[in-house]
């Protein structure tokens, strides 16, 4: 699977929030589910057991968790937690990449959004952990690149083995799959600038260490163009960027990047999280954009419903939803979509928590019904049937 990611900092958008954007596509349809972990006061040390791996107890609460994993793992691709806390994960390959070694990069994903709540407290404990037990990503051996932010800042971890480097995001920031980290570093890995240098991989002039040059096991061309279109795109968006913009610049981008993909490459999920200081955070989750480009806007604060936690969102059928019909549904319920989430947002901060949760069901289950009330109307029929154009195209003839 590939994944593009995208940030934008709360000076590079409309209501001063900071947007996090994903958007994963491939050749072979990976299903992604959405799911909420609520919050628990042990660890996940049994979760993790089978890899004969085990954290210290968090010693408090963990957060609510509202993400999406691959179908029957453990571990998020990209989630958000109710401390408005969000990341997301790609791959590269490194010359340090091990399969062998600790957790995965969804594992990781998920413990730091349980455990954590600000951008920095997360990569304190991302690193911590990297450095500790090292990254399992399967047979692959990929290494992971960390996109993590909160409602103020920003910030890409990429890792390799059990070494990293860190780097601050801007006003906005795309991140691909490949490391684009070189001596714009803020910081390294304890020992690894002596690594690179011992292995000769980096002379020993005095210059700063070239983190990507050092360690990139091969050149990767396409994620380099992907992620170059997605830096422009940001650029010519900057300050006028909100949600709606937001789920709008994924869309092109993949149609972007159709040209240097490979053949039959297919866009299958895109999300937006929205992170306000004080406001509710929003995961704004389109689960099937090649058909339907429709959001769903769905809370971190609120209890997941039964359909989404189970995977059973209804899906329309080709003869129900042509092109035509899809764009037509998108501009009837995405409006209605977005003015609920608006009107909950703003009423949100007058409510208790129960309250909050009992609302935000509500309105997510209102757009389920919403949804599958249009998936199962009939393609309306042609207006013109085929004894008129008959007599049509006679009398053009005559």
């Amino acid at each position: 699977m590939k994944s593009d990611m995208v940030v934008a900092l709360g000076q590079a958008t409309v209501q001063q929030q900071t947007l996090l954007g994903r958007i994963d596509f491939g050749i072979d349809p990976a299903l992604l589910d959405v799911c909420r972990i609520d919050p628990s006061y042990h660890s996940e040390e049994d979760a993790l057991a089978p890899r004969g791996l085990t954290l210290p107890l968090a010693g408090r609460q963990s957060h609510a968790v509202l993400g999406c994993r691959h179908a029957g793992s453990w571990g998020l691709t990209h989630g958000c937690n109710d401390a408005h806390l969000a990341i997301g994960i790609s791959s590269w390959t490194s010359r340090l990449a091990d399969p062998s070694l600790g957790f995965s990069g969804p594992d990781l994903v998920r413990l730091a959004l349980q455990r954590t709540k600000s951008a920095q407290q997360a990569v304190e404990f991302l690193t911590e952990t990297i450095e500790t037990h090292g990254q399992f990503n399967g047979p692959s051996g990929d290494d992971t690149i960390f996109l993590v932010a909160d409602a103020r800042e920003s910030l890409v971890l990429e890792a390799a083995g059990k070494h990293w480097a860190l780097q601050e995001c801007l006003a906005t920031r795309a991140v691909s799959d490949t490391a684009l980290i070189r001596q714009d570093w803020r910081r390294l890995a304890p020992g690894l600038a002596d690594m690179i240098i011992e292995h000769d991989w980096h002379r020993d002039d005095g210059s700063k260490i070239d983190y990507c040059g050092s360690l990139c096991q091969r050149v990767e061309h396409e994620p380099m163009r992907r992620w170059s279109k997605a830096t422009m795109a940001l650029a010519m968006q900057e300050r006028a960027i909100d949600p709606w913009c937001m789920r709008q610049l994924l869309s092109e981008h993949f149609e972007a990047c159709e040209p240097i993909l490979s053949p039959g490459t297919t866009w299958f999920g895109s999300g937006v999280f929205a992170l306000d200081a004080v406001k509710p955070a929003i995961f704004w989750h389109c689960p099937d954009p090649g058909r339907v480009p429709l959001y769903f806007p769905l809370f971190v604060d609120a209890a997941l419903p039964a359909i989404w936690a189970q995977g059973d969102l209804p899906r329309p059928t080709r003869r129900r939803f042509g092109d035509a019909r899809a764009s037509h549904v998108v501009e009837m319920l995405q409006p209605q979509f977005d003015r609920d989430a608006e009107e909950f947002i703003e009423a949100a901060l007058r409510m208790d928590p129960a309250e909050r949760s009992a609302r935000g069901r509500e309105i997510m289950e209102s757009h389920l019904d919403l949804w599958a009330r249009e998936c199962r109307k009939e393609q309306p029929r042609p207006i013109a049937s085929r004894r008129i154009i008959a007599d049509v195209q006679s009398f053009i003839s005559e």
